[in-house]
């Protein structure tokens, strides 16, 4: 029978084969489109009395086998596309579904009580790759340019799908090679290990992690191989979040969406490096400079990294400097020496903060630990603020407790003896003349701090005492 036009009934699962491998199969759900559309473009999540009413006129009152009635939308419908739509779906399933007689199932339990009785096929849609729901042209929207877009003016250009998703590819070869090189020699299973990871990714945990590893290493690992895997494994999801569908999905190669894949690129491209030695970055960029933005600004997929990718890579010492920067303009409670920081633990040794003039400066010792591979650094920042909102902050290692006190020392009496330009100076000849600056703090963190820097001045303003006109 040919349902090609939408005629396939959707209460009901089917069964598809593979072509080359008829013992092989999956199930499949086709949704209800009509009330889909409805609740994404209408006004079903206004009302959930009507959102039933729908439902209740797609059941079949003189079929006898049970029927699912379901649908297919964006999770962010409910709530953000359509104000308080999770209130009106929380109702329908909690209330109205009962009240009515439906039953709330999934669709694992509806097909273990209903196996399929219909076998489907699928259409093969263009070169055999298949077909897309979101694009009429299948799934050319997912790697060049089909002429759907998401915005922007009219003469802007996808031609850089197709570049962008050669050099993630590129990548996703390079760091398989990495993987299977390396896991080899502490895990039994390297894919097997990878998906099991998962795991470990929705309960980070001593308790998930001693389990995966008793399951999945090859042998008892030393600290620095246990580190490793959780390198590889992390890398191999970030290789995996770098084809986030939303990517390719718009107008523009320097979209927060495009942008997000990148940054999982560049991590999965930070931790190769770290686990094996192997940088792949300066070849993944002279690939991407090949996707050429619409925007005059970043030229192309190299000035996107560059510019929007590059400065938000995280390393320990970055979230060092965001606990050192915040401690400068921040009122933290100097007994409390224990701090979450994103996805990293900051646990302060020592810190001390003066101020000369207009200049404050912090200076101490803090070990950072990375809740996600586990790494860890003793650190020692020292931290500069000029005015309202001019931060430089420098950290290095921490060696010994003398030239830790030393330091200190020396710091401090320079910030009172020697100019500020000589006391940077000195600074840069301690640590190096790389410095974190409040741009180079994490989106959340700079809105943060910039908010109660903000505040202060609006309170020392309102506190100046204004003279009465005569």
């Amino acid at each position: 029978h040919d349902v090609s036009g939408g005629q396939i009934d959707p209460k009901e699962p089917y069964r598809y084969f593979l072509k080359k491998d008829k013992s092989r199969y999956i199930d499949i759900f086709f949704y209800d489109g009509p009330i889909s559309k409805a609740v994404s473009f209408d006004n079903l999540l206004t009302d959930a009395k009507v959102f039933m009413s729908h439902l209740q006129r797609a059941k079949i009152d003189h079929r006898h086998r049970e029927q699912l009635i379901h649908i297919a939308t964006d999770g962010e419908t409910y709530g953000h596309h359509k104000a308080f739509g999770d209130r009106v779906l929380a109702y329908l399933t909690r209330v109205e579904a009962l009240e009515k007689q439906f039953r709330i199932i999934n669709y694992g339990e509806f097909l273990e009580e209903n196996p399929p009785r219909h076998e489907v096929r699928l259409k093969d849609g263009k070169n055999d790759e298949g077909t897309s729901w979101s694009c009429s042209h299948g799934v050319k929207r997912w790697k060049d340019h089909c002429g759907c877009r998401g915005g922007g003016p009219q003469e802007w250009s996808q031609e850089w799908r197709k570049p962008l998703r050669a050099s993630l590819d590129w990548l996703r070869d390079q760091l398989i090679r990495v993987y299977e090189e390396q896991a080899s020699k502490y895990l039994k299973d390297g894919w097997e290990a990878r998906d099991a990871y998962i795991d470990i990714v929705l309960h980070r945990n001593d308790k998930r992690i001693w389990e995966f590893f008793e399951r999945q290493a090859k042998h008892e690992l030393a600290h620095a191989d246990f580190l490793r895997c959780f390198k590889l494994l992390e890398m191999q999801r970030h290789a995996m979040l770098m084809y986030t569908s939303c990517g390719w999905f718009f107008s523009e190669l320097s979209g927060i969406e495009t942008v997000q894949i990148l940054q999982y690129a560049a991590r999965a491209i930070q931790l190769a490096h770290e686990a094996s030695g192997q940088n792949f970055e300066e070849e993944f960029l002279s690939r991407l400079s090949l996707a050429k933005s619409n925007i005059k600004e970043f030229k192309d997929g190299r000035g996107v990294y560059e510019k929007l990718v590059k400065p938000t890579m995280a390393t320990l010492s970055h979230i060092a400097s965001c606990y050192a920067i915040g401690y400068l303009c921040e009122e933290l409670d100097e007994k409390k020496s224990d701090f979450k920081i994103h996805c990293f633990d900051a646990h302060v040794v020592h810190r001390r903060k003066e101020s000369f003039g207009d200049v404050t400066m912090g200076f101490g010792r803090v070990r950072i630990f990375s809740r996600v591979t586990r790494d860890e650094e003793d650190l020692i920042f020292v931290v500069v603020k000029r005015g309202l909102d001019d931060f430089r902050c420098s950290v290095k290692k921490f060696t010994t407790e003398k030239e830790f006190g030393d330091l200190q020392t020396t710091l401090f009496d320079d910030l009172r003896g020697l100019p500020i330009a000589e006391l940077l100076k000195k600074i840069d000849e301690s640590f190096s003349n790389l410095y974190y600056a409040l741009k180079d703090l994490p989106l959340e963190d700079r809105i943060r701090i910039t908010h109660r820097l903000s505040h202060e001045v609006i309170e020392k303003a309102g506190s100046v005492p204004r003279s009465r006109a005569s």
